[in-house]
């Protein structure tokens, strides 16, 4: 449960960039899991979402609602029932339930889309402009990470970032803003024309928000250069804090490890030798005299920092 939602990482829905991006500074966790945790669906989508309407809406709305509590993992007191539920312990980082949750935000704006017209909707699109920049204005001068108190005590926090994050997560909000502004007056346009504009906004708004993040195709070299000193040997034991990077990439470089995110060990050995079967357990090693590796039929255990 590492990679769980922070509370506080709902405000994404307005701002992907609210806590910083990861190729900068991303204070909430490590970089990986920034991704992780993105739930944005684009200002007029979520917008939209809300003015829903149909019978099917409490389906999106509940759909939505139960994904992102879910989300949540270790920040929530709930999360330990779901491990009554069959076949769930083997479910990893609870904010992958995002997922459903954009999903059905998304089909709800689409039942809510043929209600974006006219001065009252225009209104209500001014009035949460407002709010946005209530927010905006708070994290611009205040700390974005306090103390959250439940009915089961204080949440976990992570470290106080600095001050200029604080700045930085009120600034992103205001291209979030511009779009609801921009909103109130598309909605008073006559059917066509505003139909074609909100789509144009949408599209405007997730293409310039997430387009530095598309995925991209990557180069391997780096990783097959770390390898190179393995060469020649068909089992290794990689001892690093990059040991389960490597395992992971072990077809690459042609070679097999006791590590990884898909150990070479079964379920049933897990339970056999720790009582339980859980994506918790893992392999670590770090002692290259341990007879482990030989019952294991490794001959060769490498750590290529010392």
């Amino acid at each position: 449960t590492t990679a769980s939602l922070p509370p506080w990482h709902v405000l994404e829905l307005l701002a992907p960039l609210a806590f910083g991006e990861p190729e900068a500074s991303y204070w909430a966790g490590a970089s990986y899991e920034w991704h992780e945790r993105l739930i944005y669906v684009g200002i007029v989508p979520l917008f939209s979402a809300g003015l829903a309407s149909g019978r099917w809406r409490w389906l999106c709305w509940g759909t939505a609602g139960i994904a992102i509590a879910l989300s949540l993992g270790r920040f929530a007191p709930w999360y330990d029932w779901t491990q009554y539920l069959p076949g769930y312990q083997t479910f990893r980082i609870p904010s992958r339930h995002l997922c459903l949750a954009a999903l059905g935000l998304s089909i709800a704006a689409g039942l809510g889309l043929h209600r974006l017209r006219g001065p009252r909707v225009g209104v209500a699109a001014l009035a949460a402009t407002f709010g946005v920049l209530i927010v905006a204005l708070q994290f611009a001068w205040r700390s974005p990470t306090p103390p959250l108190i439940t009915p089961f005590g204080e949440l976990p926090t992570p470290p106080v970032p600095p001050a200029s994050l604080g700045t930085q997560a009120g600034a992103v909000l205001l291209p979030s803003a511009m779009v609801l502004v921009t909103l109130a007056f598309v909605v008073l346009l006559p059917a066509r024309a505003a139909r074609l504009s909100l789509i144009a906004l949408t599209v405007a708004d997730l293409g310039l928000n997430l387009q530095p993040y598309r995925v991209h195709l990557s180069n391997p070299e780096e990783i097959v250069s770390w390898g190179n000193f393995m060469s020649g040997f068909s089992r290794v034991a990689y001892l690093s804090e990059y040991g389960p990077t490597m395992a992971n990439y072990g077809p690459t470089i042609g070679i097999t490890q006791p590590a990884g995110y898909t150990s070479l060990m079964s379920a049933s050995y897990m339970e056999l030798t720790s009582g339980r079967v859980s994506p918790e357990v893992s392999l670590e090693f770090h002692n290259p005299k341990d007879p482990v590796f030989r019952l294991l039929g490794y001959g060769v255990v490498a750590d290529p920092f010392q």
